[in-house]
């Protein structure tokens, strides 16, 4: 959500709050946070990873 602030979006302050989830569906409750060691998604890999960057890099984005 900090992310879309400094682009200019105007986020409702309810997304501020970790366990909200939209106007239909319930919110979480006390949503907690998990350190992951490998990717969610088998097919985000090194090959994955070295094309999101040079996308970036195209963008004038270098992180």
């Amino acid at each position: 959500m900090q992310e879309m602030k400094s682009r200019g979006y105007n986020v409702s302050k309810e997304w501020l709050d970790k366990n909200y989830r939209g106007k239909i569906c319930a919110p979480h409750n006390d949503l907690k946070e998990y350190k992951i060691n490998k990717p969610i998604y088998k097919e985000h890999d090194k090959s994955y990873y070295d094309e999101c960057i040079e996308n970036l890099a195209q963008k004038d984005i270098f992180i």
